[in-house]
């Protein structure tokens, strides 16, 4: 009965105003009841405080006003929760929101500024990379990427998104090579072999993620795919064996 709990919980707060707790419950009981602006109203008082779950929050309330309509507030929110934590997830929400608000331009100018300012920051490298991926700008997202790793080789955000978009691309090739009619045999080897390319232009990084995070399972499922492309099966039975594990 999510109604009487928000307003049992509301009524607590009375009583023990401030108390962070009761403020998390009230505006989870309020979610949880579609009472979207009773939540944003709890939400927007814990994000004051010190409360140890806040990154979530950050994060809950942005999809809470971009549930009411108002992404503007929703990427002022993520934007704020992204550079009072530097997490990685509410960076990207706002990346996200941003590019899907047509902030393009805008959205990349920021980071390029951050960047200027503060040029060993691997964060911002690796948002820009997010940014130029969801723009379709894929050599750029490369770099921005390689050069987050270039900061911090054991970075496992950028090695995992970087070795995922060559794969994905080496994939791309694969898939057209096949499309092709029979009578386009050489085109057809061409397409194979730049696809092999990237497959094993991806693999370092493939390894590497799964070295740095060996729980991780999209690292996990990206280096079977790239096993399962190789037709190496002791790896995949290997990999599958890990990915069940978890």
């Amino acid at each position: 009965n999510f109604e009487e709990a928000y307003s049992s919980f509301s009524n607590a707060l009375a009583f023990r105003p401030g108390d962070t707790t009761i403020t998390y419950y009230a505006g989870l009981s309020a979610i949880n009841a579609k009472n979207y602006k009773g939540g944003i109203q709890q939400y927007e008082n814990l994000i004051k405080t010190n409360f140890s779950a806040n990154i979530q929050i950050y994060l809950d309330l942005s999809r809470l006003y971009t549930m009411e309509g108002d992404t503007a507030k929703a990427i002022t929110i993520a934007a704020e929760g992204a550079t009072k934590y530097n997490d990685s997830q509410l960076a990207t929400q706002e990346i996200e929101l941003s590019l899907m608000s047509g902030k393009q331009k805008q959205v990349i100018e920021r980071i390029l500024a951050q960047i200027t300012l503060d040029p060993k920051n691997k964060l911002e490298h690796f948002y820009l990379g997010i940014a130029y991926d969801a723009l379709k700008e894929f050599k750029k997202a490369e770099d921005a990427y390689k050069k987050a790793i270039d900061l911090d080789s054991n970075y496992f955000d950028a090695t995992l998104n970087l070795g995922s978009g060559i794969l994905n691309n080496g994939i791309d090739l694969y898939n057209k090579a096949n499309t092709l009619p029979a009578n386009k045999q050489k085109e057809y080897d061409a397409a194979m072999k730049a696809a092999f390319v990237e497959f094993d232009r991806a693999f370092p990084y493939l390894d590497k993620a799964v070295k740095i995070d060996p729980k991780s399972l999209n690292a996990l499922q990206n280096l079977k795919t790239y096993y399962v492309i190789k037709k190496n099966t002791a790896k995949v039975a290997e990999l599958t064996k890990q990915i069940s594990a978890l």
